[in-house]
């Protein structure tokens, strides 16, 4: 990746060099967020899962550029748990790049929330932080249109009838009307079983959205690859 060529950020870096985002090795000067040691292991796999969402059933797109594994995985819970401004920042460019090559003239960008209680612990919201980023990067505005009410045990350990009754009623808009007839997309840092995507996009549907589609940094899934590519 090449160098943004700005002088305030050339001399940001003197004092505070960037790291890379999967693997925390400084930086050089000709590189942005990626070594080259890590570049040369990533592979865009571009995937793109389909879900249903809410009582109709509506088909949801779900854009990841990575599958959840290996380099990628240990990069984001890193990022997940320590929460580095670089981290953020190379996140998210990476996503606005994928999302970038389809945008579907979305309206409004936000994210499937943590709850206050985690983001107390945490001290921040990724989720948040990666949506609110990302859509700098693609010029989109962004708002937080939901709230989580509760903590909910992790959806890959659960059945289906567990994973349902786990989500139920967790979620709710933040303001009401704020999602209608609005194209929105919906932003996670991974989508594993897709339960909690399909849970906040059925409240976004069900409040009147025009649209729902949504984007994660990796997917625990790839068997589904981009009939584009």
């Amino acid at each position: 990746m090449s160098s943004r060529g700005n002088g305030r950020s050339d001399i940001l870096r003197i004092f505070f060099p960037e790291r890379c985002v999967f693997c925390g090795s400084l930086l050089s000067p000709s590189q942005e967020f990626v070594c080259e040691t890590c570049a040369e292991k990533l592979s865009f796999l571009h995937i793109r899962r389909e879900l249903m969402a809410g009582p109709e059933k509506r088909k949801l797109i779900c854009r990841a550029p990575f599958a959840y594994e290996g380099l990628v995985r240990d990069g984001i819970l890193s990022f997940k748990f320590r929460g580095k401004e670089e981290s953020f920042r190379g996140f998210s460019l990476l996503l606005a790049k994928e999302l970038s090559k389809d945008t579907c003239g979305w309206d409004i960008v936000t994210n499937v929330p943590v709850s206050s209680k985690r983001r107390r612990e945490r001290g921040f919201d990724q989720s948040q932080r990666l949506a609110k980023e990302t859509a700098r990067n693609l010029q989109i505005p962004y708002e937080p249109l939901l709230v989580k009410h509760r903590d909910t045990r992790p959806q890959h350990t659960l059945s289906e009838e567990e994973r349902r009754i786990n989500l139920k009623d967790a979620y709710s808009l933040k303001r009401r009307k704020s999602a209608a007839e609005k194209k929105i997309l919906l932003i996670d840092d991974v989508v594993t079983t897709g339960s909690t995507l399909l849970e906040c996009a059925s409240v976004l549907l069900n409040a009147g959205a025009a649209s729902v589609e949504c984007a994660a940094l990796a997917s625990a899934e790839k068997c589904i690859p981009d009939i584009a590519e």
